[in-house]
C-alpha cells in the first residue's frame, strides 16, 4: 500500500451544508451484487443501488416504503394484477430481510468511477504530484455526486473528502514508483477509482427538485477505502497505482481481506510453545 503524505488531512474537512451542492444529472452506479439468494443459502442479496437506499433510511432509523419503491418500477408496472401482487409480496420480503441485515459500518457502498490520471513531475520548484480528474463533470463541479433510484425519487450521495485526492503531493521515492507503474510521467491516461463509502448523514426533511420534477434526497458519506488502478492492455491485468484505508476502517478491511482459512486458529496451535 502506498501511503501518501496528504492523507492525514482527510478528517479535517466535513460537508456541512448539503443543499449548496449541485446534483449532477447523471450517476455513477456502485457494483451490482446478485439481487437474489445464493444457490445454497437463504440469505437475501441486495444490489449496490439498493444498499444505498438502505443506508439512507438506516440513518433515519426507519424502513423504506417498500410498496412505493417496488410499485414505481417498470418491472412491476408491466405485470398483470396477479403478477403485481406476487411481485410486491416477494420483493417486499426480500428487501425487508436484506434491510434488516444491512450494516452501515461493515458493508460500505462500493463505486467504480472512471477518472483520468497523470503522474506529474517536479517543475519550477514545485514537488511532483499525482493528479486525478473525474470525467464528464459539469463545469461548476469539482467532484461528482452519485444518484440512486428510490422508486421515482433519487437519493444523491456526496462523498466527504473526495476532493482531497484530486492533487496528491508525492515524495521523490513515490514519484519514481508511480512513474514506473504508469510507464511515463506528464502524460494523462484512463484509470479507475474504486471508492468504498460509509454513509454518515442524510436529510430526511426536504428534497431538492430537479428540472424534471424529480425529488432528490441528499446523503453524505465518508471514505472507507480508495484504490486507483488502470488496465494494462498488454498483459490484460490490473495495475494498482495506490490505495488508502481510512484509520477507522482498518480492522474491518483486514477482516474482509483475510482468507477464510486464516480467520480461525488451528487446533495445532494448542501444541505450539
Amino acid at each position: 500500500m502506498v501511503m501518501l503524505p496528504f492523507m492525514n488531512l482527510l478528517y479535517k474537512t466535513f460537508l456541512k451544508k448539503l443543499f449548496y451542492i449541485v446534483i449532477l444529472s447523471f450517476a455513477f452506479l456502485p457494483v451490482q451484487a446478485n439481487a437474489y439468494t445464493d444457490d445454497g443459502g437463504d440469505v437475501p442479496k441486495a444490489t449496490g443501488a439498493e444498499k444505498a437506499v438502505f443506508a439512507y433510511f438506516r440513518l433515519a432509523n426507519k424502513a423504506p416504503d417498500y410498496e412505493k419503491w417496488i410499485s414505481d418500477q417498470n418491472t412491476y408496472k408491466g405485470l398483470d394484477d396477479t403478477g403485481k401482487e406476487e411481485f410486491l409480496i416477494s420483493e417486499s420480503l426480500r428487501l425487508g430481510q436484506a434491510f434488516g441485515q444491512y450494516d452501515l459500518d461493515y458493508d460500505p457502498l462500493i463505486l467504480h468511477v472512471p477518472v483520468t490520471s497523470t503522474v506529474v513531475s517536479a517543475k519550477d520548484g514545485n514537488p511532483p504530484y499525482f493528479l486525478t480528474e473525474f470525467v464528464n463533470l459539469d463545469e461548476n463541479q469539482d467532484v461528482p455526486s452519485f444518484n440512486f433510484d428510490y422508486g421515482d425519487d433519487k437519493i444523491a450521495l456526496i462523498i466527504n473528502g473526495l476532493k482531497i485526492f484530486h492533487k496528491m503531493p508525492l515524495t521523490d521515492e513515490q514519484y519514481a514508483l508511480m512513474k514506473e507503474k504508469a510507464g511515463a510521467s506528464d502524460e494523462s491516461f484512463p484509470a479507475m477509482l474504486e471508492i468504498h463509502v460509509r454513509p454518515t448523514e442524510a436529510d430526511h426533511n426536504r428534497a431538492l427538485i430537479d428540472r424534471n420534477g424529480t425529488q432528490i434526497w441528499l446523503m453524505a458519506g465518508k471514505i472507507a477505502y480508495l484504490k486507483c488502478s488502470f488496465q494494462d492492455i498488454y498483459n490484460s491485468s490490473e495495475v494498482k497505482l495506490w490505495d488508502y484505508v481510512a484509520p477507522w476502517y482498518q480492522d474491518i478491511f483486514k477482516e474482509k481481506n483475510t482468507p477464510e482459512e486464516e480467520k480461525y486458529p488451528s487446533p495445532f496451535d494448542l501444541y505450539k510453545k
